[in-house]
């Protein structure tokens, strides 16, 4: 499942195989191991960048792709 995402820094979300691939305005794309209820609160936040930096950026590590 794949969201685009209202947020100036993150463009999409997806979640697929137990992993969330975030992909930045930028074009870089980073897969971090989190578990669905993350990606739920993620693509339901209110503010989706604070709460990746708060939540996912700071607790998982991501890995390029």
């Amino acid at each position: 499942m794949k969201k685009t995402l209202n947020s100036s820094a993150i463009k999409s979300a997806e979640y697929t195989d137990g992993a969330m691939i975030i992909e930045f305005h930028r074009g870089a794309s980073y897969s971090y191991n989190v578990p669905v209820s993350i990606f739920r609160a993620l693509t339901t936040a209110e503010s989706v960048g604070r709460f990746f930096s708060q939540h996912v950026r700071k607790q998982y590590t991501g890995t390029k792709l």
